[in-house]
């Protein structure tokens, strides 16, 4: 089995030149793991945290 993830972050709004704290990219990803690497890759993760 598979696991995914998927997130996403910026905005999808209209760029507002005026306005300082808006962001002018929306990106999303995902990332797609074999269930039975899940327990490895989570460790590595809170190790490299």
């Amino acid at each position: 089995m598979l696991m995914c993830y998927v997130d996403e972050s910026g905005d999808t709004g209209a760029l507002v030149p005026s306005e300082r704290n808006t962001q002018p990219v929306f990106l999303i990803s995902a990332v797609i793991v074999k269930q039975s690497s899940l327990k490895h890759l989570t460790r590595a993760i809170i190790d490299l945290k």
